[in-house]
């Protein structure tokens, strides 16, 4: 009986070992993206590429811009621009954001508006080009 507390003690005293994990964790899990985070940013930076497009034959066709930022009637540059530059913005935002549900959250909303500009644009009549 004696020996067999002692070995439950001895177990009880022994360290205990972090559990050894499949992969090894990224050395800044901060600046890191899930592979989920990879694919909605990547969706949303086809759709705003596709909705440059759109709003180009938009702009060629006579339409008015419905964007703010660069105003109803955006030269080619301004176009090309606002997407360069919200690429940029907007990729970099969401790596400043901490990873999981805040950073998919952002990513989510940034593709949903994207692809709701396209959906609209596709209802005038302008199709999804690359």
């Amino acid at each position: 009986m004696l020996a067999q507390a002692a070995i439950v003690l001895s177990s009880l005293a022994a360290p205990i070992k972090a559990p050894t994990q499949a992969c090894a964790q990224p050395h800044h899990p901060r600046w890191s993206w899930s592979p989920g985070e990879i694919a909605i940013g990547s969706a949303f930076t086809t759709a705003l590429w596709v909705d440059r497009k759109q709003t180009l034959a938009l702009r060629a066709a006579g339409y008015k811009e419905t964007n703010w930022f660069i105003g109803p009637r955006p030269s080619a540059g301004q176009v090309n621009m606002y997407a360069i530059s919200f690429t940029i913005v907007a990729l970099g935002t969401a790596a400043v954001i901490p990873r999981g549900a805040w950073r998919v959250g952002f990513l989510a909303i940034l593709a949903g508006g994207e692809l709701a500009g396209i959906q609209h644009n596709v209802a005038l009549g302008f199709p999804i080009r690359l």
